[in-house]
């Protein structure tokens, strides 16, 4: 028979989505952390944890974080630091442009090679930071250690997509 009433109860349903105050939080909780003192030679261990959230968010709820929200948060993190405004929030936006363009071939891959995909988005933003603060102080430095940062951008893409997998899971069997 083609048209059965009794089928699974989540066909047909768009997935939950994720509450705006999980996302801000995240986004508070990524900025709390660009922000706390660290010494320069762990500095280089250290990704930015904003671009990270912004990034995922963007891939994961695109409704809810999108580059204008990106370029906003990159502003917040412009009068923080102290540094020239709109640094962070061009690398921000461009990162989350980028990560929108490519999210709909990301859902294809596993989370592990997610990461794999997502490293060099969060390298090329973290960089560009770096890189426009060298063009403003006249330098040239070019900053291949912060590679050793993104390599933390693995483990955390890979427990934010299985929390994301399991909270959905959750959600959509509670609401029967």
């Amino acid at each position: 028979m083609i048209f059965s009433t009794q089928t699974d109860p989540t066909v047909g349903r768009l997935p939950p989505t994720t509450p705006l105050w999980i996302v801000v939080a995240s986004c508070v909780l990524g900025l709390w952390l660009n922000t706390l003192p660290v010494p320069l030679g762990i500095y280089a261990l250290c990704p930015d944890f904003l671009l990270c959230a912004l990034v995922f968010w963007a891939i994961f709820e695109p409704t809810k974080m999108g580059i204008l929200t990106a370029w906003v948060l990159g502003l917040f993190m412009d009068v923080i630091h102290g540094t020239l405004l709109s640094q962070h929030s061009l690398s921000y936006a461009f990162s989350v442009f980028i990560a929108l363009l490519l999210k709909r071939r990301l859902f294809r891959f596993s989370p592990f090679y997610q990461s794999l995909h997502i490293m060099p988005i969060i390298f090329l933003g973290h960089s560009s930071v770096h890189w426009i603060s060298n063009l403003r102080n006249n330098q040239v430095d070019y900053p291949f250690y912060l590679l050793l940062g993104n390599i933390w951008v693995i483990p955390l893409w890979i427990g934010g997509c299985y929390w994301m997998f399991h909270w959905r899971r959750h959600t959509l069997h509670t609401i029967d």
